[in-house]
């Protein structure tokens, strides 16, 4: 009798604890809804997209009915049949994300209304037969679909896998608003399959396979590891250390899921899923993949850069430019060390080729950023007719051929002269202020400049020819003395004044750090103090002639 009193009471106790859990779940539904349909409204679509999929898990533990997500995604299946809200990019849009979804829930939708479903699935088929596909061609990186498939939409029966809660109405699209643009359509990015997976780890480890395009399980780690590149993309330790911790239970050569989703980002049209920094931080992110797993990343990563040669006929320009920003980039960290003799081949082709392109601006991106005596040095001989020339500095105050309005005059060698070791020696940033003051104070007034120097600064139309154009006759110039633009007034003397210490300044510090990128960022970062000293915070008029000068003289 005592044990029947003892269980009623613990079943008393319980109650009001699953009622409040029942309407906490309640609650929570509510809010991730109107979280939905807000974002939806206000365009926040990847918001919405990760809302949607809460609510397809929430269906493996309960928390909502089959019927009422099912009712949810057939009411945005219902968008391409809607002629007054129609437009291709909304019902592409509400298309992808039912099957983005389905994944997570199909089995269970399945097992409560498996007619439901497969009417569904034949509705959005019916859709995706139709739709214009014109955009593909420029949103792909590739222009072939050999040897990989270029898809802007997974096949749809090979992605269905069919796998009580809270109910709750269907919510209605927006209408479409012209000042809220819907998400292109995105084109996945291939360039291994299972073929080209090397045996990276010891014969002990199970061997990896790379699952196939169109698998739910590449579709789940691709979608996982996209996240993590751009939720992650400010800081690439923590995005490196993130996307080589990936656990799944099947057994994947994650190094070149990684390459794949880093370089399909990076490569994304019409522009990178990362945009800040434009490629610095796809760089450094797998400089810093590199360094994490050395032992086998950097095979993967020099892999799939052949691969990437090999197919540039059919990439798309802006992509091969952003492949040569990328690979420069990257060799300037690696002692520009690569097996150039592999792409000997190049050296036969057309100039205009885009694999002989690629090596010439790869040439032509690197001598900037690196001494021209080291990028000789480890380029094969063969390949040093591609180099172009040494970047020469010019240097206004050595060189009087160069015009310059405001600095041309007879006695300026002497004035370079003394200031020069200033920098040379690095010296105190005070110091060189002083030293800036003291010298131009005297130089402008032995040398005033007539009224008609006072009043315009004049600049090339035309950036100055190099012997690189000349090789390739990529750009044709016309010769036209006269043709000139004005770029700015000086009003007053103390303007002119300022702009003399802009020159000395800049000249100076350029001609310093003309051996290397490296050596002129020490000297910027040297130096930061004086830059402010002539470029006080608010004078636009300073900041334009600070760019003036460093177009012209740089």
């Amino acid at each position: 009798m005592e044990d029947i009193r003892t269980e009623k009471r613990t079943e008393t106790k319980d109650e009001p604890l699953k009622h409040q859990i029942y309407k906490f779940g309640l609650k929570f539904v509510i809010k991730a809804l109107k979280d939905l349909k807000a974002n939806l409204e206000d365009g926040n679509f990847d918001s919405a997209k990760f809302l949607l999929r809460f609510l397809a898990n929430s269906l493996n533990y309960s928390l909502i009915e089959p019927k009422s997500f099912l009712a949810l995604i057939e009411k945005f299946a219902q968008i391409p049949k809607e002629a007054s809200a129609y437009t291709q990019a909304k019902a592409d849009w509400y298309t992808y994300i039912i099957l983005y979804c389905l994944p997570h829930c199909g089995k269970i939708l399945a097992s409560h209304d498996e007619k439901a479903l497969d009417c569904l699935f034949g509705s959005i088929e019916q859709y995706l037969e139709g739709r214009s596909r014109a955009h593909v061609k420029l949103l792909r990186v590739w222009d072939t679909d050999v040897p990989h498939p270029q898809e802007d939409v997974d096949h749809i029966k090979s992605n269905q896998e069919y796998g009580p809660p809270h109910s709750f109405l269907p919510i209605s699209p927006p209408d479409s608003n012209a000042k809220v643009p819907y998400p292109l359509p995105r084109v996945i990015f291939r360039i291994f399959d299972h073929s080209d997976v090397l045996s990276l780890k010891s014969e002990e480890k199970i061997i990896s396979v790379l699952p196939g395009a169109n698998s739910i399980e590449r579709f789940f780690v691709d979608d996982y590891m996209q996240i993590l590149i751009e939720s992650c993309s400010y800081n690439r330790v923590v995005c490196a250390r993130a996307l080589l911790s990936l656990k799944t239970k099947s057994t994947f050569p994650i190094e070149y899921i990684i390459v794949e989703q880093v370089l399909g980002s990076m490569f994304q049209l019409p522009e990178p899923a990362v945009t800040h920094g434009q490629l610095l931080f796809y760089g450094a992110l797998l400089i810093q993949i590199c360094n994490e797993c050395s032992s086998t990343f950097p095979l993967v990563l020099a892999q799939a850069t052949e691969l990437l040669f090999e197919r540039l006929n059919q990439m798309k320009p802006i992509c091969i430019e952003r492949f040569v920003n990328w690979f420069s980039y990257h060799l300037v960290n690696y002692q520009i060390l690569w097996t150039w003799n592999e792409w000997a081949d190049a050296l036969e082709e057309n100039r205009m080729s885009p694999k002989k392109r690629f090596i010439v601006e790869t040439f032509a991106r690197l001598i900037r950023s690196c001494k021209f005596r080291n990028l000789k040095n480890a380029v094969p001989e063969e390949f040093q007719v591609l180099l172009p020339e040494s970047l020469k500095f010019n240097n206004i105050f050595n060189d009087h051929t160069i015009d310059s309005n405001l600095l041309k005059y007879s006695n300026i060698s002497p004035v370079f002269e003394r200031f020069y070791p200033c920098i040379e020696k690095r010296e105190d940033p005070l110091l060189v202020i002083d030293t800036l003051k003291k010298l131009c104070s005297q130089f402008d007034s032995e040398c005033e400049p007539s009224d008609s120097e006072m009043k315009t600064h004049y600049l090339p139309s035309k950036p100055p020819r190099t012997q690189f154009d000349d090789e390739d006759n990529l750009i044709d110039y016309i010769d036209d003395d006269v043709e000139t633009e004005t770029v700015i007034s000086f009003k007053t003397e103390k303007t002119h004044i300022e702009a003399s210490h802009m020159n000395l300044f800049i000249t100076a510090l350029f001609y310093c750090g003309q051996s290397s990128l490296s050596a002129a960022i020490s000297l910027i970062n040297r130096y930061d103090s004086v830059f402010k000293w002539l470029l006080p915070e608010g004078d636009i008029d300073a900041q334009v002639d600070c760019l003036q000068v460093w177009l012209e003289f740089n």
